[in-house]
């Protein structure tokens, strides 16, 4: 089966596809191309998602449990005063 769609609405267009076909438990084969472009796509949603995280944190005031948040900040905070 063939979809048209643009680069703008690609990624859109193929989760619907794949939350359709998961919905009916239909299995789903994608070409290596497409394949690639879900795993770049869902990998930057993970890096989004931990950005969204560490901000709220940040925002919040929460440092108590993240060194590491802490030393991202210091560094975030360096960069904007140079």
């Amino acid at each position: 089966m063939k979809i048209p769609f643009s680069n703008l609405n690609k990624i859109i267009i193929l989760e619907e596809i794949k939350n359709i076909f998961n919905k009916f438990n239909y299995k789903i084969i994608f070409d290596s191309s497409i394949k690639t472009e879900l795993e770049s796509y869902n990998k930057e949603q993970e890096n989004f998602n931990e950005f969204s995280s560490k901000a709220k944190k940040i925002r919040n005031n929460d440092f108590s449990d993240s060194g590491e948040l802490e030393a991202d900040f210091r560094e975030f905070k360096n960069v904007l005063e140079k």
